[in-house]
């Protein structure tokens, strides 16, 4: 499975997890051996024996040459002035400077699923989010202007496996040190790419080697989306000397008149042969056009081609030109599916053979809506936010995103003909849309239905509302009232944010109701206006207190105004604390604090249920964090894990493992120091 694959799988069922959840609540290929290239062509059998033994690869010091060609190759995008990124020095396998390597910092997935998800579906490229080359000590310094996120760091040469350093996650003002990063020296993969049933061996075939990664959030490097690219010799021998030592990676092999071949997952070993042969099958490619139901040609439309035969077990993506044609590549015999996606058209699907001309697939333009605001006091509004949610006839206080439908896109007067709105790009199904403007609340449609064949638009009329308020007093454990804390609104099962899996599914998630925040008055009191109806939980902060926060707060009723009471404040724990690993201060160590196993609810003065308090900090360059949360009294377990690294799923949990501890936080208790030593690999 391709690493697309491997991505688009999980996100999948991520994607229908969350919406159940809610129901319920420029190519820098490595330089080819020379070999002799010719037209494609089969080539009588010959004696010539196969390579028998495994050559380590040449060190290949970079010359002048070499360099300029590389400075000239890659844009200059470190941004090394912005106030945050990543340093480091990048050494060859015997100790020196690798000088004019190219470093970049690509935004992991998890950082934004939801836009990494349509990206990959859409087929769109990834661009670094910063990018440049080493200087002459092997040093890099790439800066980013987003703070917060999490990003992989990749080091690309011509002379060894790709090095990666992933789960970086860069702090606002900080430079994380990476430090040394020694390149690996690579070993010897090779084989031969012949033609089924004759064995004989197709010259000029190109052959891909792309690492298998064992994380499927890992996104493709620029310019290696299929792997690492080399053309066989006149004897169909083929010879890759950076492949990774002790790894898995999937080698593919193409030639003209032939039907691709793919060896997955092959065991790369250091101290044995790596050997992968690969027989190519005559075969045919699919042409035809995707049209509109007027017949004229889509453009750009994503092609999907995938056997239906398990004999044949092959898939492929293409586009059409911008005449509506499409050619596949050379394809086993056998049938196919072709599933057909554009923006603005749905979903089609057709069958065809192996071979077969002049397919013609007949896409249909999506659904138009015609849309009508009113006011509260019935005057028409032609300037608002708008987005479209899935509707459930069988449980109408759900609904679901429509990830391919822009969220709150903004609607103006052009978007009007006369008295109605004309919202296009409806795709079939049963939907509301969800209003936002400034001086209403959140507010959603009537439900309407799109169907194929639609001879008339529908026409939608909706009277926004004032929606509903929340107000109460924050006072501190002594029942003084505390004055400029933050209440802020989140949706009710918000609170597992805290845990950090919660951030995987928010982005697949409609938010019904309404965020926003207001400040304590010097008596403690607080208001809140215009709320979307929608259950709601309250976290209230200081940076004096604890986050106090309640949940089950169901506002249903125009002009409803909820008091939830007194929420109290305690003083709690700051903690903080320094992380080694290996005796030496460790940066991009998670340090997370959570309940201890078999803890069970308590209530609160209200008979509430107060949620769990958990929190987690990331260590800066000299190992110090400091949660940005106080510690409430009480009986925690904690423990701490570098995230940051070469991919390894298993470390963290060895330093989970290792570093687990319980910890008690007595009433009245300012501070905890916690210190962690993390075993070194």
């Amino acid at each position: 499975m391709s690493s697309i694959g491997k991505f688009l799988l999980p996100l999948a069922i991520i994607s229908a997890l969350a919406t159940g959840i809610y129901l319920v609540s420029g190519n820098n290929d490595l330089a080819p051996p020379k070999v002799e290239v010719v037209e494609p062509a089969v080539q009588q059998p010959t004696t010539e024996a196969k390579p028998t033994t495994v050559v380590q690869a040449p060190q290949n010091k970079p010359v002048a040459d070499d360099i300029q060609r590389r400075v000239a190759s890659v844009p200059s995008e470190a941004h090394s002035d912005a106030p945050q990124g990543v340093r480091g020095r990048v050494l060859t396998p015997d100790g020196k400077a690798a000088v004019a390597v190219d470093v970049m910092l690509m935004e992991a997935a998890n950082s934004d699923p939801l836009k990494v998800f349509l990206a990959q579906r859409t087929g769109q490229k990834f661009t670094p989010a910063a990018r440049g080359l080493t200087a002459q000590d092997g040093s890099f310094a790439l800066g980013i202007d987003r703070p917060g996120q999490t990003f992989d760091l990749r080091v690309i040469t011509d002379n060894y496996p790709e090095f990666q350093f992933t789960g970086i996650k860069v702090r606002d003002g900080d430079w994380f040190e990476a430090g040394v990063l020694t390149l690996k020296q690579g070993i010897v993969l090779q084989g031969r790419v012949t033609a089924e049933g004759i064995g004989a061996g197709i010259s000029g075939a190109d052959v891909y080697m792309a690492v298998a990664n064992n994380n499927f959030q890992a996104l493709p490097t620029p310019g290696r989306e299929r792997g690492i690219k080399l053309t066989t010799d006149g004897n169909g021998f083929y010879r890759f000397e950076t492949a990774p030592r002790d790894g898995l990676v999937t080698i593919t092999a193409e030639a003209a008149e032939y039907a691709a071949g793919e060896q997955a997952n092959f065991q790369v070993k250091a101290d044995q042969l790596n050997e992968c042969n690969i027989e190519l099958a005559r075969g045919l490619p699919i042409s035809g056009f995707v049209i509109d139901a007027g017949g004229k040609p889509v453009a750009n439309a994503q092609i999907n081609a995938s056997a239906l035969s398990a004999k044949t077990p092959l898939t492929v993506n293409l586009r059409s030109q911008q005449d509506g044609a499409f050619l596949t590549p050379t394809l086993r015999e056998g049938p196919y599916r072709l599933t057909v996606t554009a923006g603005g058209y749905e979903e089609k699907t057709a069958q065809a053979m192996s071979g077969e001309n002049n397919v013609k697939v007949v896409m249909e333009q999506r659904g138009m809506v015609k849309l009508r605001v009113l006011s509260t006091r019935g005057m028409p509004l032609k300037s608002y936010g708008l987005s479209l949610r899935r509707f459930f006839s069988n449980n109408p206080g759900a609904i679901g995103k429509v990830l391919e439908f822009p969220d709150n896109k903004r609607i103006t007067p052009a978007d009007y003909d006369g008295e109605w709105a004309q919202i296009q790009n409806i795709p079939v199904g049963e939907f509301v849309f969800q209003i936002t403007e400034n001086d209403h609340a959140k507010t959603l449609t009537p439900s309407f239905q799109v169907t194929s064949n639609m001879m008339q638009s529908p026409q939608v009329e909706v009277t926004l509302t004032m929606g509903a308020g929340i107000i109460g007093i924050v006072q501190d454990d002594t029942g003084k009232p505390v004055a400029n804390a933050i209440v802020a609104t989140d949706m009710n099962g918000g609170i597992a944010a805290d845990g950090g899996f919660f951030e995987i599914f928010k982005p697949f998630l409609p938010d019904k109701h309404t965020t926003t925040q207001t400040k304590t008055d010097g008596q403690g009191h607080f208001k809140i206006n215009r709320l979307a109806f929608a259950d709601y939980m309250l976290r209230i902060s200081h940076p004096d207190f604890c986050e106090g926060s309640t949940i089950d707060i169901k506002l249903d009723g125009d002009g409803q105004m909820k008091d939830i009471g007194i929420v109290s404040l305690a003083r709690g724990a700051v903690m903080e604390g320094h992380c080694l690993l290996g005796n030496q201060a460790a940066g991009q160590v998670k340090v997370q604090i959570s309940p201890p196993e078999g803890s069970k609810p308590e209530l609160d003065n209200e008979g509430r249920v107060k949620p769990f308090f958990s929190a987690s900090a990331i260590t800066d360059n000299e190992g110090y964090y400091r949660m940005l949360k106080r510690v409430p009294p009480g009986s925690y377990k904690i423990h701490a894990s570098r995230q940051a690294g070469n991919n390894d799923i298993f470390t963290p949990l060895l330093h989970m493992k290792a570093t687990s501890r319980e910890m008690v936080i007595t009433a009245g208790q300012q501070q905890s120091m916690q210190n962690f030593e993390l075993p070194a690999q």
